[in-house]
């Protein structure tokens, strides 16, 4: 794992993010205890996130991703 981070959604409900060096990004229901969703960023190397408004920020070593949340999320 190579970033953490939590964020709340505008519904109340609570994500958790996780990144890893097999170039995926995690969103979690901490609540569940389950993943959500599974979004693979290659070739792009996630180092760190951390969540604003409705994104998920991620900082990678080639540069940083935005990822819309609501979108991401109605489409799992």
């Amino acid at each position: 794992m190579t970033g953490v981070a939590f964020g709340q959604l505008p519904d109340g409900s609570t994500l958790l993010a996780s990144s890893s060096w097999d170039h995926t990004v995690r969103l979690w229901d901490p609540a569940a205890g389950v993943a959500r969703e599974c979004l693979n960023v290659a070739p792009s190397f996630p180092e760190g996130m951390a969540f604003a408004g409705t994104s998920l920020i991620v900082g990678c070593r080639d540069g940083i991703i935005a990822l819309e949340l609501s979108r991401t999320l109605e489409q799992s």
